[in-house]
């Protein structure tokens, strides 16, 4: 995608199946799919992988920075941890930052150490990002 020039992806579900997953007992998560994609995972599940972006990876991506926070109880970890594995499979640069402690929005939330580095972490990464394709 001309113009583009990194990936910063905050808690984001990789594939929108994760987020039915029995662990996930986010009610908001599913109806915002479900409304969303118009469509029933179960009856429609070629709709949820179409826009899982998850199953677009390819060797041409440029660089993704994903952070998660391990607490997330609206978008499954496991997704991220996922989307990680996928990247790296196509070769894709990428890096992955953990909140241990952190839930969905921890950015906007939290105010400790942890939070501050993965916010310096960010834009160092932009700064990267934008350098490198000058």
């Amino acid at each position: 995608m001309e113009g583009i020039k990194g990936v910063v992806a905050y808690y984001a579900p990789s594939d929108l199946n994760d987020i039915f997953i029995t662990e996930n007992k986010s009610l908001f998560a599913r109806f915002s799919a479900k409304k969303t994609l118009k469509a029933n995972p179960l009856e429609k599940k070629e709709i949820y992988d179409y826009y899982s972006p998850i199953n677009w990876i390819s060797e041409n991506m440029v660089p993704c920075l994903v952070v998660h926070g391990k607490q997330d109880t609206t978008v499954p970890f496991y997704s991220s941890v996922k989307l990680i594995k996928e990247l790296k499979t196509h070769n894709v640069k990428c890096e992955f930052l953990v909140h241990r402690n952190g839930g969905h929005s921890f950015d906007t939330r939290l105010n400790d150490l942890a939070t501050v580095n993965i916010l310096e972490k960010t834009a160092r990464f932009i700064k990267k990002a934008f350098a490198i394709h000058l």
